[in-house]
């Protein structure tokens, strides 16, 4: 069986360890940080993020976490004038506090195995981290 160890369990890592599992590869996942976890960053999924996820079969469990639809963009301008710019697509609005326990619960039940609190620090020779002990 091919293995794989992919470093951070954010939307990417955490989809292409569901990707390499469901091929049959032996994947390690490794993230430093615990979660549930809030960030601001990324907290809207693009309309193409969208496909990817449909692609995955998970569309559904992400509209199940009630994202907030996104339809146009809104512009105001300092004088007080505004316009409204629709969308081409549909984007969606999920903070990570909940979209990064989906996919890293869809990661580990496609067979993946968490490391966490645990940090990469090297790569040629692998070198992983305990973050709560310490130990390589």
């Amino acid at each position: 069986m091919p293995t794989s160890t992919v470093i951070g369990a954010g939307p990417a890592g955490c989809t292409a360890a569901i990707l390499l599992a469901r091929a049959g590869w032996s994947v390690t996942l490794i993230e430093q940080h615990p979660f549930p976890r809030h960030k601001v960053c990324g907290e809207c999924l693009s309309h193409l993020g969208f496909q990817v996820l449909t692609r995955l079969n998970l569309a559904d469990e992400f509209l199940s976490a009630n994202p907030t639809p996104l339809t146009q963009t809104l512009l105001h301008a300092p004088d007080g004038s505004s316009a409204s710019i629709p969308l081409p697509h549909p984007m969606f609005g999920l903070s990570r506090h909940r979209l990064d326990p989906l996919l890293l619960t869809q990661a580990q039940q496609a067979g993946a195995t968490l490391l966490t609190p645990y940090r990469c620090e090297s790569l040629s020779p692998t070198t992983i981290r305990n973050l709560q002990n310490n130990e390589i």
